[in-house]
């Protein structure tokens, strides 16, 4: 008899049947269905509840059955907010929260609450909390309710997120020890078979291998850590009382009348934390894969919020997009994961001095106008660089990044309180500099993990720090200038009597550095031939699935030195280099969160932050040197054309800074007719600009500026703030 249901009759007297069959006379069936479900829910609601001890029902519902009135209140009536913004279109109903817990409409209409334990006390919860010690506030799309007990904070935000294609309400909850004590902490959570209105149904509960909360067969929820314990007591005909059921597989309840308990327990040393994060899915179709749930795990919940507040509150300023929406997806991530990562790119030398990140970091956050972060970031270097006049082989790399950095920073925001605040600590480290006798000594860089690069290419990076001290000079400073050129004389001489060269069964991995500091600093005394066989021996030995191998970190996939190798390509034209960083992409989750360092077999990030600021940053430049470089004074944009990027709807990026301005291109094919333009703010210091296509071009009519030369499918103009035109290509192929 399994599957059948017992038909049960309900006899009631006459007066009750009378008045039903007046009602359906006057209002047809459909009015008597109705009404009659709408009072008989609110029956089942107030005899279900008598089930439940009061605390372990939802807030609504006990202000509602410790009243006078027969109605239930809606959610609504409360301090709700629906929480249906921001790119997550398939929910109208969505998820609602307020100081009373959350709502869950759109999977299983559920109701969750939350308690807060200390060793085993409960000192808050969202059913009976007071509200002289709860705030609550809903600012830029994040619900936050703010709990204090006498031991312990609570404070939970809820906000929707769309990562890529991943629609979800992320909810978490931050427990803080403000004892002087050592506690042991817990969150419970409570979900019950309640909605807006009253009693629903929690038939068949889940917890999955892959930390998934089922309800009725659906996936609801994905819990960033798997509870210490679970409880599920579920309505017993027999005993006419909840009992316990065992949690240890799926959990049935045949009259539809389940609660789930949910407890994760923490120690917290006094004045401790801990964060307990759940993604609560809102789309009924889509099914999510083990790798999409392992990606939200690598997510910090703060990041998550801040690039939610982000995009709610701050104006697109960058754009960028080509034809390859794959690209556009990975760039449109980057920008948001540069602005997110602000804070960690802020306390980047916390730990000590970092030579490759700054750079990195300065360079990125000027390219998107955050002008003020990149003078914050080289201020805060400053103030720790080590003392003078005798400075080590690695101390000298220290200070050759600040003066290579100062100087690019200077060219694009030209703040002159800055130069004058740093300008003396860079001229009084070429004084050292000119005073001492540099030795080939091993240099530290961090990219290469516990491996040490010898001299000449900590020469190659001094060279180029003296180069942009150069550029901070007037030209009338006669005296420091005949300074610069001596130094850079000593210099080449010191690193061309090295031996540089990459000879065959020689090399080995420290090899990579030059490439590293030309594509890094921009350090260019390194002959094109020792480039080409060093880059040639790289994509041979070391180079798996898009990505660099680090032998000196268990062979793991190096994300840094990866994208330094790709952007070196693109600055020597090499045409490899959209196809490697196509390959690389395929390895990214749909995030495209960038760690330092990831394991090419499992795609898990390892031996450095999951979410790298350094590793992003980098990311941003190799996406700007596909669109333009710097030259010296000679502007290349496309330096190197590849028909995927003029597909569609083409190329149009604007809002990058350069050395030069703002720039903004716009290129796209239309049949064999291509269509080109270049704006700037401000254009300054540029001698030519260089516009390069896929195709040999032909019929060029330029509407505005003027066209020095055309080869192939180069086009070279005299610089000015805005150039358009048009030229045919003589076999562009295919759209």
């Amino acid at each position: 008899m399994r599957g059948r249901k017992r038909v049960r009759t309900v006899t009631v007297s006459q007066a009750a049947s009378d008045v039903l069959d007046r009602l359906q006379i006057i209002g047809g069936v459909g009015q008597v269905r109705t009404e009659s479900e709408a009072h008989l829910r609110t029956v089942l609601t107030q005899t279900a509840s008598a089930l439940f001890k009061p605390e372990e029902l939802p807030r609504y519902l006990q202000v509602q059955l410790a009243g006078k009135t027969g109605s239930i209140p809606s959610w609504d009536n409360l301090t709700g907010e629906r929480l249906t913004h921001l790119g997550l279109p398939r929910h109208p109903e969505g998820v609602r929260a307020d100081e009373c817990g959350t709502l869950i409409l759109t999977l299983v209409p559920a109701t969750i609450d939350y308690v807060a334990q200390v060793e085993g006390r409960e000192v808050c919860s969202s059913a009976a909390y007071d509200p002289r010690a709860t705030m609550a506030s809903f600012e830029d799309g994040i619900h936050r309710i703010v709990m204090t007990a006498p031991e312990l904070t609570v404070t939970r935000s809820a906000f929707p997120h769309g990562l890529m294609d991943l629609p979800f309400v992320q909810v978490t909850f931050r427990l803080r020890n403000t004892s002087d004590q050592f506690h042991a902490v817990t969150l419970v959570l409570l979900i019950k078979p309640f909605d807006e209105v009253g009693i629903t149904s929690l038939e068949r509960f889940s917890f999955s291998r892959e930390n998934l909360i089922m309800l009725n067969g659906q996936r609801v929820a994905f819990a960033c850590e798997r509870p210490s314990t679970t409880r599920v007591t579920i309505y017993d005909p027999r005993t006419a009382s909840m009992v316990d059921a065992d949690a240890g597989g799926e959990v049935v309840s045949p009259t539809g009348l389940m609660q789930l308990r949910l407890a994760f327990d923490h120690q917290l040393e006094p004045g401790g934390d801990t964060e307990v994060t759940f993604f609560f899915f809102v789309d009924r179709d889509r099914v999510y894969k083990p790798e999409e749930l392992t990606l939200l795990l690598g997510q910090s919940a703060g990041i998550l919020e801040q690039e939610h507040r982000l995009v709610v509150t701050q104006e697109k300023h960058v754009g960028y997009r080509t034809g390859d929406e794959r690209l556009n997806r990975f760039a449109a991530n980057q920008l948001l994961h540069l602005s997110s990562l602000e804070a960690a790119a802020a306390s980047a030398f916390d730990d000590g001095l970092d030579a490759v990140a700054l750079p990195a970091l300065v360079e990125a956050y000027d390219r998107v106008g955050e002008v003020d972060t990149a003078s914050g970031l080289l201020r805060s270097y400053a103030a720790q660089l080590p003392p003078g006049p005798a400075l080590s082989a690695d101390a000298l790399f220290t200070y050759a990044s600040l003066v290579i950095a100062l100087g690019w920073h200077l060219k694009v925001a030209r703040q002159v309180q800055l130069r004058r605040q740093l300008f003396p600590v860079v001229d009084q480290f070429v004084t050292w500099l000119s005073q001492s006798q540099t030795t080939v000594e091993p240099v530290a860089i961090g990219l290469l993990g516990p491996l040490r690069r010898s001299g000449p290419m900590l020469h190659l990076v001094l060279g180029k720090a003296i180069e942009s001290y150069q550029s901070m000079l007037s030209e009338k400073d006669d005296v420091r200038l005949r300074l610069c050129d001596d130094l850079q004389l000593r210099l080449l001489k010191q690193a061309d009597a090295a031996d540089t060269h990459v000879g065959p069964g020689k090399p080995t991995f420290a090899d990579i550095a030059p490439v590293a500091a030309y594509s890094l600093f921009g350090a260019h005394g390194t002959e094109d031939s020792i480039l080409t066989g060093t880059m040639s021996w790289i994509a041979e030995h070391w180079l798996r699935d898009g990505f660099v191998v680090n032998p000196s970190l268990g062979s793991l996939g190096d994300i840094r030195l990866s994208l330094l190798c790709a952007k070196a390509l693109v600055l020597r034209r090499e045409s490899g280099a959209y196809g490697l960083m196509q390959e690389g992409l395929e390895q990214l989750g749909v995030s495209d969160a960038l760690p330092d360092y990831i394991d090419l077999h499992t795609r898990r990030a390892l031996a450095g932050p999951r979410h790298s600021a350094v590793a992003t940053a980098l990311a941003l430049e190799l996406l700007t040197s596909l669109i333009f470089v710097e030259r010296g004074t000679y502007l290349s944009i496309i330096p190197v054309p590849t028909p995927e990027l003029f597909a569609g709807d083409g190329i149009d990026v604007h809002g990058l800074q350069s050395t030069f301005g703002e720039l903004s291109v716009r290129m796209q094919r239309l049949g064999d007719k291509v269509r080109f333009s270049m704006r700037s703010d401000f254009l300054r210091g540029v001698s030519a600009i260089e516009l390069n296509f896929p195709w040999e071009l032909k019929e060029l009519v330029a509407r505005k500026g003027t066209v020095k030369y055309v080869t192939g499918g180069t086009i070279v103009m005299e610089p000015a703030d805005l150039i358009e035109g048009e030229a045919i290509a003589a076999s562009p192929g295919p759209s």
